[in-house]
């Protein structure tokens, strides 16, 4: 990437080849700040979740989270068989997302500084290759996989028949599904209830709310899911 002068029609110039920019960059100083920056940012987004939720935040960022979810669901399918929990296992899907967005968004920002897409690209494929790894790494054992994916497949309601191994590999914004399966969806030990007070709780019941400092019951309206 060493610029090198060449001569044309009597002028000198010179020349460097595509993306020297960027790896320029990326060897100074101002490159070790942009890292930590987006760390950072990350960070306070998650300290601040709650006062998001409260804010009626969540609503508004939920297409751009379905969208990174289904994005990096593509790369590393294993990981949403772990718990989305933010304790133990729970942390491999959580550190794996993160670290493609701190990826995206520095080279992002590289690519906005020195007006170069190459840095976009750059980012693009060490998020993508990060996904990929982690897949691999961070991944439960096979005997796990197995025994989630035969609990979905044949569940204990027969009516569902594979309504809930089709749910969790969809990834489009529409699903289908039978009168006889909807029926069977319906009268699930207390889904019934929960739908018909209008109020659920986000981690599954009240302990796991408070202690992840979500105070404000959820309401059907605001149901998504991780998968």
């Amino acid at each position: 990437c060493n610029p090198h002068e060449v001569h044309i029609n009597h002028k000198t110039a010179k020349l460097t080849m595509v993306g020297c920019n960027v790896q320029i960059f990326m060897r100074s100083p101002w490159a070790m700040l942009l890292g930590p920056a987006a760390t950072l940012m990350v960070v306070i987004a998650w300290a601040l979740g709650p006062l998001w939720m409260i804010c009626g935040a969540r609503k508004c960022v939920r297409p751009i989270k379905i969208f990174v979810f289904n994005w990096i669901r593509h790369d590393a399918p294993n990981l949403w068989c772990q718990p989305f929990s933010l304790e133990g296992r729970g942390l491999a899907l959580h550190w794996t997302i993160g670290v493609w967005f701190i990826l995206n968004v520095e080279f992002l920002v590289i690519a906005l500084l020195l007006r170069d897409a190459v840095a976009v690209v750059a980012g693009y494929t060490l998020g993508k290759l990060s996904c990929i790894a982690a897949n691999r790494l961070l991944a439960p054992t096979d005997t796990v996989l197995a025994m989630i994916k035969a609990e979905l497949t044949k569940p204990d309601c027969q009516a569902l028949g594979d309504t809930m191994i089709r749910l969790f590999e969809h990834r489009s914004n529409c699903f289908y599904l039978s009168s006889t399966e909807l029926d069977a969806l319906y009268n699930l030990p207390n889904v019934r209830e929960d739908v018909e007070n209008n109020e659920m709780y986000w981690f599954g019941w009240r302990e796991l709310d408070q202690k992840f400092r979500f105070y404000t019951p959820m309401k059907v309206s605001d149901l998504e899911s991780p998968i």
